[in-house]
């Protein structure tokens, strides 16, 4: 894959994660619409997932 379309998608993906952080709330499995607040766990996995992504950009 091309160094542009996979920074381009490294950022789209970190924007989201940290959209969904600060909305403090995912989508329950098996819904579309229902919001559920995120878990302490949930916290850990994005900022991890958020630093990595910023890391690579």
């Amino acid at each position: 894959m091309a160094t542009t379309q996979r920074r381009s998608r490294q950022a789209r993906a970190l924007s989201m994660l940290e959209a969904q952080l600060k909305s403090g709330v995912k989508t329950e499995k098996g819904t579309r619409d229902t919001k559920i607040a995120l878990t302490d766990s949930d916290v850990k996995r994005l900022n991890k997932e958020i630093a990595i992504l910023q890391s690579r950009l």
